[in-house]
């Protein structure tokens, strides 16, 4: 707890990766029997502090607990997350599965939230057997904000985020490997970019093998890509294609619409360097390239982008989009929230695929009510799913910068494993229905 009040208050002094933090389960429990009394008193019911309870007693026995040597209890792999949503007083998914921190003031609510151990949210299973899980890291987009917020250029920002960051990362690292027994682990949110796309994790953790998720993102952006194209009207041919964020996936998104149909681009990055290697493969393919000086400048040059920042607030507001505007989002924060997006007569669509009817979330976890609908994926997800299942882990996994290759082939290993692009495009838990996209297609006629 002293931890992460010293980081909220500036006095933060970063630890390695590696390197251990010791929780104290019984001031954890001190802590949550405040908030107990608080959140019942503000309306909490006793079923949301019954369930909140047993779910903090659960993450501390099982991080603090002895292990059981040689037993796996996790299954063949873990999925890391942390809360997705962007200035969430409920944490977003995590506020569903501790229910009763939504009754808390958002300052304490931090404190003990980023003060927990990392915990298994839910497993997955396989044809109704364990197969994996979910782990959630307690790190929050919100207090990772208040970093980038003191100053300095946005790489010394971004290295002040992983330094806090990472000994977290760690801990939900070594809970996986020495606690359930899994060492076959896939990346959520920025924690690939974080880690230096695993390489650091692997390092450190022996036995460890990291995919950052980055191929089959990539691959459902683009098959997404093309389906919104249709549905909105929009001829890939003549309409340039924006990159909002020229990194990993959008540059390799970017080179495989390239090596397709897209004849040219609008590119925007904050790193200059990423930009100016993107535009020469791109023109090396003998593409028409433009750049803009901001992400609002992307949306003033075409209707159809791609959007994969690590911004840790959105980036795009309603008076930067046309109406039109069709954004195939892979951020988290979104890179614009749907409201904003619809509100400006365009449409935010995030790149899923449809698991297998073998392979499923327990209790239906979707990640939160802001999540994703029933029986959908994340690419990173499918990924490290996807080589779990098949076995090709060691041999295919993607810890390095994304290569156009690897796409295709976890494309076509995903759909080995029983996985399909989710045709229910969407956003924000819920569909975008044939009227959007009828408004769509009128203002692109």
């Amino acid at each position: 707890m002293e931890r992460v009040r010293d980081f909220l208050k500036g006095r933060f002094t970063p630890d390695l990766i590696g390197r251990e933090i010791n929780y104290d389960g019984d001031k954890i429990l001190g802590e949550w029997e405040k908030l107990r009394r608080s959140a019942l008193r503000e309306g909490a019911s006793e079923y949301e502090v019954e369930i909140t309870e047993t779910r903090i007693n659960s993450a501390l026995n099982r991080f603090l607990g002895s292990s059981k040597e040689g037993e796996s209890e996790g299954g063949k792999f873990a999925f890391l997350i942390q809360p997705r949503d962007w200035e969430e007083s409920n944490f977003g998914d995590i506020g569903d599965y501790l229910p009763a921190l939504k009754y808390v003031e958002p300052q304490e609510k931090y404190e003990f939230f980023l003060g927990l151990p990392p915990f298994e949210v839910v497993p997955y299973r396989l044809d109704g057997q364990r197969f994996g899980s979910v782990i959630c890291v307690p790190l929050s987009v919100d207090v990772l904000a208040q970093i980038e917020k003191r100053g300095g250029n946005s790489t010394s920002r971004m290295r002040k985020v992983a330094e806090y960051a990472l000994p977290i990362i760690g801990q939900a690292v070594r809970f996986a490997r020495d606690r359930l027994g899994v060492k076959y682990l896939g990346l959520g949110e920025m924690m690939a970019k974080m880690t230096g796309y695993g390489k650091e994790i692997e390092k450190e953790f022996e036995g460890v093998e990291i995919t950052t998720g980055h191929a089959g993102t990539t691959w459902l952006i683009e098959q997404t890509l093309l389906r919104a194209a249709e549905l909105g009207g929009i001829d890939l041919r003549s309409q340039s294609v924006g990159i909002i964020g020229c990194g990993s996936i959008g540059t390799a998104a970017a080179v495989r619409l390239a090596e397709g149909n897209v004849n040219s681009f609008v590119l925007f990055d904050l790193n200059p360097s990423s930009v100016s290697r993107l535009k020469g493969q791109l023109e090396g393919l003998g593409k028409s390239v433009e750049i803009a000086d901001s992400a609002g400048g992307v949306c003033g040059e075409t209707k159809i982008i791609i959007s994969a920042v690590s911004s840790i607030s959105p980036v795009l507001k309603r008076n930067n989009i046309r109406p039109g505007t069709i954004i195939v989002d892979d951020s988290q924060p979104p890179t614009v929230l749907r409201e904003e997006a619809e509100a400006a007569g365009g449409v935010v669509v995030w790149p899923l695929a449809k698991m297998p009817e073998r392979i499923r979330r327990e209790g239906n976890y979707n990640f939160g009510p802001n999540g994703v609908l029933p029986g959908s994926a994340w690419g990173c997800e499918m990924e490290i799913t996807t080589l779990a299942f098949l076995k090709r882990m060691h041999s295919n996994r993607v810890n390095h910068r994304v290569e156009p290759d690897e796409v295709d082939l976890i494309g076509r290993l995903a759909r080995e494993a029983g996985f399909t692009v989710d045709g229910r495009l969407q956003s924000f838990g819920r569909i975008v229905d044939a009227n959007t996209w009828e408004k769509i297609r009128r203002e692109n006629s």
